[in-house]
C-alpha cells in the first residue's frame, strides 16, 4: 500500500533488469563461443527457470527488496535468449539451404517475428481472464483476498515455470549442435564458396 516505497522498489527492479540484461548479452555471446549456442540456450532457459521459480519466495511483503534480485535474473535470462535465438535461426537457415539449395532468410525471419507477435498477443488476451479467474477485484485496489493473492502468485510463477520446462525438454531434440553446424558450413562452402 506504500506507493512511494513501491515506486522505489519498481525503479531499482527496472535498473536491475537493465544492468543484468546488459551483462546477459556479454555472457551469452562469450559463453556461446566456448560451449555452443545450444548449451548456452539451455543455460539461459535454466536461469529463467530459477528466476521465475524463485519469485515464489522473492516476491514477499516482508522483504520487498528481494524482488529486485528476481527482476535482475529475469533480465539476464531474457537478453541471453534474445542473443542466442537469432543466432540459432541463422543455423536453421544454413541447414535449410543445405537441404533445399535455397536461401530463405526472409521467410524464416518473418515467421520468427510473426510467432513472437502471436505469442505476445495471446498473452495479452489471456491475461485479463486469468486475473479474473483468481477472483481479483479492481475495486478493492491493493487489498485483495488471501485466496486471490495466492492465485496471482501461482499464475505468476507457475505459467513461466511450466513453459520453461517445456522449452528445456523440446531443446533436447534440437539437432543442430556446434559440430553439426561446422559440417553444414563446410558442405555449403564446398557447394557455393565461402561467404
Amino acid at each position: 500500500g506504500d506507493m512511494a516505497a513501491s515506486g522505489l522498489i519498481g525503479g531499482w527492479s527496472s535498473m536491475a533488469y537493465l544492468a543484468c540484461g546488459l551483462m546477459g548479452i556479454l555472457v551469452a555471446n562469450r559463453v556461446s563461443r566456448v560451449i555452443g549456442k545450444h548449451k548456452t540456450l539451455i543455460g539461459a532457459l535454466s536461469v529463467g527457470l530459477v528466476a521465475f521459480g524463485s519469485s515464489w519466495w522473492l516476491y514477499t511483503p516482508a522483504y520487498p527488496e528481494l524482488s529486485i534480485l528476481c527482476n535482475g535474473l529475469n533480465g539476464f535470462s531474457a537478453t541471453g535468449l534474445w542473443v542466442v535465438l537469432p543466432a540459432m535461426s541463422a543455423d536453421v537457415i544454413d541447414f535449410d539451404e543445405l537441404n533445399s539449395g535455397k536461401r530463405r532468410e526472409g521467410a524464416y525471419t518473418a515467421t520468427f517475428s510473426w510467432v513472437m507477435k502471436v505469442g505476445m498477443m495471446f498473452s495479452m488476451l489471456i491475461g485479463g481472464p486469468l486475473l479474473q479467474a483468481t477472483g481479483f477485484d479492481a475495486k478493492l485496489g491493493g487489498v485483495q483476498s488471501p485466496e486471490t493473492v495466492q492465485g496471482i502468485r501461482l499464475l505468476f510463477a507457475g505459467i513461466p515455470v511450466i513453459a520453461l520446462i517445456i522449452a528445456l525438454v523440446l531443446i533436447q531434440f534440437y539437432p543442430l549442435t556446434t559440430e553439426r553446424m561446422r559440417d553444414i558450413r563446410a558442405q555449403l562452402e564446398l557447394r557455393r564458396g565461402s561467404v
